[in-house]
């Protein structure tokens, strides 16, 4: 996976050093050097394209890559438009390749797929995007594959079509894929491989910062953002492409002009905090004052939108819980015996074995098993 975590980083690396601070990153390069880096990026990315124009994750000499190849492409297009130095030949190959997706879903053959319909649409219809934005899409191509949006696997390549062809100049059809791309009902009942490393919380901070690049369903945005919270309360832990996906979704918010707001803490209806969009403010609470409830009064005049965290720690250990994948967990001592772990010395040794198994077919899985503190590998 470091490949395609590289051309993700690669990705964020187009902001510069004043919209990376907005955003809470902090970086040691300045712009020159950040800019010297994409640059090395992008012809390390040159290196690994085939001869057919896609590319590999490692090298050109390895197996193609069909939703990287398109995503390499939309990277290297964003650079050159941003003044880096970018192989016009290799861009012309990269764009006619994605052409070929485009018009003949028998040229992505996977080497594995569960759902390889879902993967094609995506894969296709983020072609389309692509080459939508250089008036190099095919009409005809994208109302096929209009006509097979029942493929769709999740809700980002129907919002990516329907930008292609209102770029192509068809707005016949762009409403209805808008809204069924929004209102996609992503499903959590299996596990498969998704080639296109797709998530809801991956799809939906797409969508959201393409529709803000593209000016489209603009009062949709505050909904898109309360769902994007909502997933991310959900989220334990973020992939590379998620952390990539907010970024740009971020990086598209901030740049709105925000109104200024003002709200007051109402506890047993008296004020206890003053809050505004100029101030920050603190307000400790204990337990007793939780329990007699807080009221947020807005005095905006637009929707003020809430989020309230409460952190803690439970009296009692958490119930095991299970969704397709069982794990089970015992502690020997060298002598093959269950240990009192509330009695362990300093030097004791433990054995510990898991098993490990599946209601169904699982292609990838990453099995994490947490050291306790006080205990280090031997």
């Amino acid at each position: 996976m470091s490949g395609t975590n590289h051309k993700w980083c690669l990705s964020i690396a187009l902001s510069d050093a004043a919209k990376l601070k907005q955003l809470g990153i902090k970086s040691a390069d300045n712009d020159d050097v950040r800019r010297e880096k994409v640059q090395k990026g992008i012809d390390r990315l040159l290196g690994m394209q085939l001869s057919n124009g896609g590319f590999s994750l490692w090298d050109n000499q390895g197996p193609e890559e069909y939703w990287l190849s398109v995503y390499v492409t939309d990277f290297l297009l964003r650079a050159r438009d941003q003044g880096f130095s970018v192989s016009s030949v290799a861009l012309e190959k990269a764009e006619q390749r994605l052409l070929r997706y485009l018009q003949d879903r028998n040229a992505i053959q996977p080497y594995y797929s569960a759902v390889l319909n879902a993967e094609r649409f995506s894969i296709q219809s983020y072609a389309g995007l692509v080459l939508a934005g250089q008036k190099q899409a095919p009409l005809g191509a994208l109302r096929q594959l209009y006509q097979r949006r029942q493929d769709a696997g999740s809700g980002l390549p129907l919002i990516q079509l329907a930008i292609a062809l209102e770029k192509m100049g068809d707005q016949k059809r762009v409403d209805a894929l808008l809204k069924q791309g929004l209102e996609y009902q992503y499903k959590h009942d299996g596990y498969y491989w998704y080639a296109d490393y797709s998530s809801e919380l991956r799809d939906r901070s797409v969508i959201m910062a393409l529709l803000y690049e593209n000016k489209m369903l603009t009062d949709k945005l505050p909904e898109l953002q309360i769902q994007l919270v909502d997933l991310l309360q959900q989220q334990s832990y973020l992939s590379t492409q998620e952390r990539n996906a907010l970024f740009m979704a971020a990086r598209h918010s901030i740049a709105q002009p925000e109104a200024d707001w003002q709200a007051s803490v109402l506890q047993s209806q008296q004020p206890v905090a003053e809050l505004s969009n100029k101030t920050q403010q603190t307000y400790n609470l204990n337990d007793e004052s939780i329990l007699k409830g807080l009221t947020v009064a807005s005095t905006a005049e637009n929707p003020l939108y809430l989020r309230a965290d409460v952190t803690g720690y439970p009296q009692t250990k958490p119930k095991p819980t299970e969704n397709g994948i069982h794990v089970t967990r015992e502690i020997f001592d060298l002598q093959g015996k269950t240990p009192n772990l509330n009695q362990l010395k300093r030097g004791d040794l433990l054995v510990v074995h898991l098993s490990i198994w599946a209601d169904q077919r699982v292609p990838d899985a990453l099995v994490v098993d947490l050291l306790p503190a006080g205990l280090e590998l031997e």
